[in-house]
């Protein structure tokens, strides 16, 4: 979820996935970024971004589920995530939230 979309407890944990998800979307290229075909994903590519952003396989692989959920449920909404212009577009949703007064601090660790 995006940050103050949680509860008030949850937001410094919100926050800090968001970061650790831009980090690793930085480290993706054009073409996965704008892809939705989870074959593109595979283990060199998967070790690339966790490397490229200092995280784990793992880290990835669940940024990349939480995506597809997304994905699902807002194409089951009826929007479908093309809306923000797919992963690329979304990356660039929640750096502009991320300039926001109200989540100022949030991307400056």
């Amino acid at each position: 979820m995006l940050p103050g979309m949680m509860p008030k407890g949850h937001e410094e944990q919100s926050k800090a996935k968001v970061k650790r998800y831009m980090t690793m979307m930085d480290s993706m290229t054009n073409e996965e970024l704008d892809s939705s075909n989870p074959k593109l994903f595979n283990q060199p590519r998967m070790m690339r971004i966790a490397r490229g952003a200092g995280r784990v396989v793992k880290e990835v692989t669940e940024m990349l589920e939480e995506y597809k959920r997304m994905v699902k449920t807002s194409s089951q909404m009826g929007k479908g995530l093309k809306q923000f212009g797919g992963m690329k577009g979304l990356q660039k949703l929640m750096k502009q939230m991320g300039s926001r007064q109200d989540m100022m601090g949030m991307f400056d660790k």
